[in-house]
């Protein structure tokens, strides 16, 4: 994304900047333009950081001579320039973690981040889980078992607990407003996660 011109006026940080409410709580990790709340966060990143990046097109329409194949005075020999490999793409996992707002939420909201954690839990085989944190006294054996039928556990399967956790993350959020912003900007990451993957199999 670019960045904003150097010449753009100074945004008035006592106010939110898309709807003018008093005291924004968040600021944008790419121009540092202040907002209240997601949705307003979501108008901002749409319309303020759509355009694409001037450099990174120069890159690709640059037609420079070492990006051409080098053929030698031998006809048999042919020396084509290879491109650099292209890095990775960053998971919207690890995206969501690493994202300024995150903070900013289990800063705001002290509770948020033992409900993650527990909501998380459900996501993880119990036998493992009990493994890992013998000596945690947040996680409830018998809580597991009830949960999942039994000592034995046999209900459990990965697609069934992942599914259980996100059916648990909606329900709190409609009570929970820290949970709510979280499940939003989550939704928000990973929808831009899937538009990348698209546009890279374009």
């Amino acid at each position: 994304m670019s960045e904003p011109p150097e010449d753009e006026p100074a945004t008035n940080t006592t106010q939110c900047t898309i709807c003018d409410k008093p005291e924004p709580k968040y600021k944008c990790p790419h121009c540092e333009i202040r907002y209240c709340s997601i949705p307003c966060f979501k108008t901002h990143i749409s319309t303020a950081h759509d355009s694409p990046d001037p450099n990174t097109t120069n890159a690709t329409t640059d037609p420079s001579p070492a990006k051409n194949a080098v053929t030698t005075n031998t006809p048999s020999v042919a020396l084509t320039a290879h491109p650099s490999p292209q890095p990775r793409p960053i998971s919207p996992t690890t995206t969501l973690l690493t994202d300024p707002r995150l903070i900013q939420l289990l800063t705001r909201y002290p509770t948020l981040k033992p409900t993650l954690r527990t909501i998380y839990q459900t996501t993880v085989h119990p036998e493992r889980l009990l493994d890992e944190h013998s000596d945690d006294s947040d996680v409830d054996e018998d809580a597991l078992k009830r949960t999942w039928g039994g000592a034995d556990y046999k209900r459990w399967t990965q697609e069934r607990a992942d599914e259980k956790a996100l059916n648990e993350l909606a329900e709190i959020s409609k009570e929970d407003e820290g949970v709510a912003e979280f499940f939003e900007l989550a939704r928000i990451i990973f929808a831009q996660g899937d538009e990348m993957v698209k546009e890279e199999a374009d």
